[in-house]
């Protein structure tokens, strides 16, 4: 039998998150939201002109100024940075009574600043008499007294913001404005102690370079979170764990002041700029492809290394390394700037140099990160295709040149930079599938597993995603030593992907969950201008990476 699981709400009329919310906790396994917990309020007491009168004599006339140019701001944004479709679509009003909840109407008293809500005894009854076994908080104000105590499971709500770093808001604001990588949020159970829930799960994704974009992917992404944390609550298989608590050393933040809003708009203004001009002298980032030769990965130096230089109009980029015969070959994505697509293609390296192949995998859409492994004595590639939403495998059949298409795995999935291995005697897939915000491939890390890798039968591990942090969940390479198998992956920054790379010692990879340690990070510091890396390989005695510079695309580097 399924739980009951109640929403506060401050009235029929909702947002589209609210409503996608409860739409998506339809199809939940473990529970069913039964009920609406409405607020409403005196007019007398809590119409807008009393709400201003009490914010004026509270916080004073600066804070009421303030407040209309932030609304300025969002405005604005809205109609500059958003699509029509999303614009319209994200900030209608949707009505609950759609669904043909259970309705209970409760008065919250609140304090004097409008903030903190509490409920009388007979509100606390009536809800009790419900019994419901979870509340979900999706209306105002931070709640205090009784009503916390009320289920088994408490109530749940989200924090829109990594706690660990920006506790307050608004939401998705500071993040832009401090130019952190990421935008945080956290699913909690709501405890008596302000910013002090216990974090049941935790999300990072990139920061957008303006806030009402940054706010647009950080609501629509953390929706699906809360129902499966909800699900997992209720499971009797998955238990989930409070996160451990940390000491908070950042200020509580709030509505920014003039000076702050001033400082955004000029921030986000030369940062359209820049790109504009760009754009304008045809200047983009631009990869390319360097190897050095050592028979240590931790022994190599990299400012000594080759690169390989781009052909005209294009660029080399995610590359991969496959000795054979004693010959090392070089596997790359060939991205060629008037198609806006890239090709697999094929270089030869030895000491003496590298020479162009060729072409391996050309098709109609995008095609990179070609990650290479064998298995019963062939040879398969699997590069991503996330423009095609499939992941699949290439199978060799002449090497280096010729590949045909031997399976599609997972059909109708936006996945980016996939790796395929054993370990253990187990095939496992590790790759990053996007989230509501399909140009978003970088936040999370997905684990699936099979008995061979040309398996119809991947089975997705229970945990997923085992990684949800934009600076650390996305593939950038596989090094696999007899004992171990490290995880490269990328560091995204701010408005910018690719920036840095991680190296991370697998752990653990079972049923059971996934575990890596951190190794060591690679900095864009070893060639002049450089702006990034995001990909690196090694063979055993060649290493391959790649790097970020910004360059005029219409001459060859």
């Amino acid at each position: 039998m399924k739980k009951k699981v109640g929403v506060i709400v401050e009235g029929y009329s909702c947002s589209e998150q609210l409503y996608e919310l409860i739409s998506l906790s339809q199809k939940a396994k473990n529970y069913q939201v039964t009920h609406l917990i409405i607020n409403q309020y005196d007019e007398k007491s809590y119409n807008i002109t009393n709400k201003v009168l009490s914010l004026y004599k509270i916080k004073g006339l600066r804070y009421i100024i303030s407040a209309i140019l932030f609304r300025i701001i969002f405005e604005v944004e809205k109609f500059l940075f958003l699509p029509r479709a999303t614009r319209e679509k994200f900030f209608k009003k949707s009505d609950l009574r759609d669904f043909g909840l259970n309705e209970l109407f409760v008065t919250p008293i609140l304090s004097e600043s409008k903030i903190i809500y509490r409920y009388n005894n007979d509100d606390i009854t009536a809800i009790k008499a419900s019994d419901l076994d979870l509340l979900i908080r999706a209306g105002n104000g931070i709640l205090k007294g009784g009503i916390l105590e009320i289920c088994s499971e408490g109530i749940v709500s989200f924090h829109h913001g990594n706690n660990n770093l920006n506790r307050g808001g608004p939401p998705g604001f500071w993040e832009v404005l401090l130019r952190q990588p990421s935008t945080g949020f956290i699913i909690q159970r709501l405890t008596a102690e302000l910013d002090g829930g216990n974090v049941l799960f935790r999300g990072a994704i990139p920061t957008k370079f303006n806030y009402i974009a940054n706010l647009v992917a950080l609501q629509r992404t953390a929706n699906r979170y809360l129902v499966k944390v909800i699900d997992n609550i209720f499971s009797e298989k998955l238990k989930i764990s409070t996160e451990e608590r940390l000491p908070y050393s950042y200020p509580l933040y709030n509505k920014p002041r003039i000076r702050e809003q001033l400082s955004y708009v000029l921030k986000t203004a030369l940062l359209v700029s820049d790109k504009v001009i760009n754009r304008l002298l045809n200047r983009r980032f631009r990869w390319g492809v360097a190897y050095h030769f050592t028979n240590n990965w931790r022994d190599a130096v990299l400012w000594k290394s080759i690169r390989i230089k781009n052909p005209k109009n294009r660029f080399l980029a995610d590359p991969f390394i496959m000795k054979k015969q004693g010959e090392h070959y070089c596997f790359l994505e060939d991205y060629d700037y008037s198609l806006e697509r890239g090709r697999i293609a094929v270089y030869k390296i030895n000491e003496e140099g590298y020479t162009d192949l060729g072409v391996a995998i050309d098709e109609k859409f995008h095609l990179s990160y070609p990650f290479l492994f064998q298995y019963n004595d062939e040879l398969y590639m699997c590069p991503e295709t996330h423009e095609n939403r499939d992941i699949r495998i290439y199978k060799c059949v002449s090497f280096p040149l010729e590949w045909e298409l031997e399976k599609i795995l997972i059909q109708n999935v936006k996945a980016a930079d996939t790796n395929i291995f054993e370990r253990n005697g187990r095939w496992w897939m590790l790759t990053s599938v996007a989230n509501s915000d399909e140009s978003d491939c970088s936040s999370t890390l997905h684990v699936y597993s099979a008995a061979n890798p040309l398996s119809d039968d991947w089975i997705e591990h229970e945990y997923n995603p085992v990684i949800f942090d934009s600076c650390q969940a996305r593939n950038a390479g596989l090094i696999i030593e007899p004992d171990t198998i490290y995880r490269v992956s990328q560091k995204q920054g701010f408005d910018r992907y690719g920036v840095a790379l991680d190296l991370s010692e697998i752990q653990q990879l079972d049923d059971f969950g996934y575990r890596e340690r951190w190794i060591c990070s690679i900095e864009p510091n070893f060639f002049p201008g450089l702006h990034g890396t995001h990909t690196l390989n090694f063979d055993g005695e060649l290493l391959v990476f790649d790097y970020l510079k910004r360059e005029y695309t219409n001459v060859s580097s």
